[in-house]
């Protein structure tokens, strides 16, 4: 019995001494296992699409200005650029002197010209503009026909654009059921906005813009090296971060709106310049700015990287030695050139007087 006693004790002994081990085994597995967790990277979970923060916008500078004085209508420059044109419902002295002074609190001093301010009777206040603007903004682009829309603060309206005639009983409709008075819109019969398609063609054999130059300078032409020779502008030499390059639009690449790393020279296919690295994809919006399902984006431009050793004229754009007034446009080059030396001084306006440089136009000039 004694001896049974002796083995029976033993046994418990083995059996504790292997619980503990077992114990000690489990526990070392599952630090074990946990170490191994704690070194597993993370999945990444899905991030929401990011919208783009909207700029700040001439509507939003004009709403800026109406919130201070409601009478307010809109503004634009005279013909002659001497005057700002103000919209008022209310043409009372204490009227204009407010909103003289919320347009340079809001647009700074540099926007009031010499002539001052021409206050002009207005029928609609820039606020309910603004609001049914951005009520009908998604609705309209859905009514087939229409190519744009806008607020037109020169004539204190709503604008919309539509391709044929034939499209004007929809929008009436459509303008209808959003409950926008018809008075207050004013429609443009323009046909399609297509986008131009890169150009081709021989290059002359004087200094023009279509010659190669270095340092490279804006207004010049470049050609696609896609085998096809198509050609477009090189708008503007820029920097971006460390990255010496140049603007061009996202038109001219192969790729709309996506990075695809079209190259482009100047002179022959042996002459590159540089390759596209930057085209954004767009972004996808819900409400305004961008209609539901479609891809917007706040540029139609693309970045191009100049190749090692491609030299550069920052600031500087080529100036022709006339202003294309004829069908038939000047491209020579002039010694002296357009310069961009800081940011706009000014919003820009209906009525601004602006120029432009483009490789098949020349220099031409316009008010928009």
């Amino acid at each position: 019995m004694e001896r049974k006693n002796l083995m029976s004790a033993r046994n418990c002994r083995l059996l504790r001494l292997l619980i503990v081990v077992l114990a000690a085994v489990m526990i070392g597995n599952s630090q074990s296992l946990l170490r191994v967790q704690a070194q597993k990277p993370r999945q990444r979970q899905p991030q929401p699409p990011v919208i783009p923060k909207s700029p700040q916008t001439l509507d939003d500078l004009f709403a800026a200005v109406a919130r201070q004085v409601p009478e307010f209508g809109g503004l634009f420059l005279s013909s002659d650029d001497q005057t700002l044109q103000v919209y008022l419902t209310d043409t009372s002295k204490e009227k204009v002197e407010a909103v003289k002074k919320a347009i340079v609190g809001d647009f700074g001093t540099t926007v009031m010209p010499k002539g001052g301010i021409r206050v002009l009777q207005g029928q609609y206040v820039f606020l309910q503009l603004k609001e049914w603007y951005d009520r009908m903004l998604g609705p309209i682009f859905s009514t087939g026909g229409v190519t744009f829309a806008d607020i037109d603060e020169a004539k204190n309206r709503l604008r919309i654009g539509i391709d044929k005639r034939e499209v004007t009983t929809r929008v009436i409709e459509q303008l209808g059921k959003l409950r926008i008075p018809r008075e207050a819109v004013v429609m443009d019969v323009i046909g399609l906005i297509v986008p131009s398609k890169p150009a081709g063609g021989d290059r002359p054999a004087s200094i023009t813009l279509q010659n190669k130059l270095r340092p490279t300078q804006g207004g010049y032409q470049i050609i696609k090296n896609d085998g096809y020779g198509g050609a477009c502008t090189l708008c503007f030499n820029a920097l971006r971060g460390n990255d010496s390059g140049f603007v061009t639009s996202a038109w001219c690449t192969n790729n709309v709106w996506q990075p695809d790393g079209m190259s482009f020279f100047q002179a022959g296919p042996f002459d590159v310049v540089g390759a596209e690295t930057v085209d954004p994809l767009g972004f996808l919006s819900p409400t305004y700015p961008c209609q539901k399902y479609q891809r917007c984006r706040w540029s139609a431009g693309a970045f191009v990287k100049y190749d090692p050793g491609i030299t550069s004229a920052q600031g500087v754009i080529a100036r022709t030695t006339g202003l294309t007034t004829t069908a038939t446009p000047i491209l020579t080059v002039a010694s002296t050139k357009f310069g961009i030396a800081a940011a706009p001084s000014q919003p820009y306006l209906v009525g601004l007087s602006l120029n432009k440089v483009g490789r098949m136009t020349g220099w031409t000039n316009g008010q928009i």
